[in-house]
Parts: C-alpha cells; structure tokens; sequence
C-alpha cells in the first residue's frame, strides 16, 4: 500500500511465507531484544512520517490475541506518534469466528474491521504517554468488544 510503513517484530520475518513476503513489500522489523537498536529504529521511522508524510501500520498490543479483550498495549507506537505529532488511526480487527485458538484450525469466514476516528496528539510530549495510551486503549477495546459481539451474534444466526 503506497504511503503505508508496516512495523512488525523481527520474528515475524521467519513465519514462513508471511516473513519473507512481509520483508519484500517493504515492512520494517524491530529488534524487540535489544531495546536501544528498537527506539533508534522507531526514531527513524517519526523521522519519516514527518519529512515524507507516510503512515505507519503497527499492532499496539504486540502479538494478535483471542481473547475478549485486547491485551495491554507496548509503547511503540504511541512513542512514534507523539514524537511525530501526527494522529492515531484506530482500526479493529473483530475476533475471528471462523480460527479455533485451541486447535489451531480455520474454518471459511470473513474478518471484520472497523476504522475508528483519529485520536489527535498534537501539543503532546512523552509526559502525556500513559495517558494516551490508556485514552487509545479504552477506545479499542470498547469497539473490539462491541464489532466482535456483533461479528458472534452474526455468524451464531447464519449457522
């Protein structure tokens, strides 16, 4: 996607095919084992989003869960964002019904997701981190709940 820096961490480059296909369309990984090289490369990439206007596409919680509830967010992006003064675009992925977590097993299915509005962070500093973080994370939250519930009540009725 044109204007669009994924970030992932630097494991993922090895799940074999999304890691390799993941590098080749231009995702940057961090290196979450050595926290330094990370914010160096974070700080690199607010450099970007700033000079180039390119947005960056990054999973708060670190790891995708299954559970009914997003898990605690890292701090990574919310760094980035106030450190770039741009915006926060929350987008929901709904709990999937069709991936059985225990099994490990897909059936067919369709993932829903939602785009919430933009969470500014203009005038921010790091100060102002953990209060962003947990005004983002109550926004997400209460809309994955919500769009997943509704994404369960659907497929209940189409079986």
């Amino acid at each position: 996607m044109e204007g669009l820096s994924p970030i992932a961490k630097k494991e993922v480059l090895y799940y074999f095919p999304y890691g390799p296909s993941a590098w080749l369309q231009g995702v940057t990984f961090i290196d979450k084992t050595k926290p330094e090289k990370a914010v160096s490369t974070l700080n690199k990439m607010g450099e970007s989003v700033r000079k180039n206007k390119i947005k960056l596409g990054m999973f708060p919680e670190g790891t995708r869960n299954g559970g009914a509830e997003l898990l605690p967010f890292k701090k990574g992006a919310f760094h980035v964002a106030i450190a770039s003064q741009t915006p926060i675009q929350p987008i929901i992925i709904a709990r999937y019904p069709f991936l059985d977590a225990k099994t490990h097993t897909f059936d067919s299915g369709m993932a829903e997701v939602q785009i919430l509005p933009p969470i500014p962070t203009a005038g921010l500093t790091k100060d102002d981190m953990n209060q962003l973080i947990e005004k983002t994370y109550s926004i997400m939250n209460d809309a994955y709940q919500k769009l997943s519930q509704e994404v369960r009540q659907s497929s209940l009725q189409e079986d």
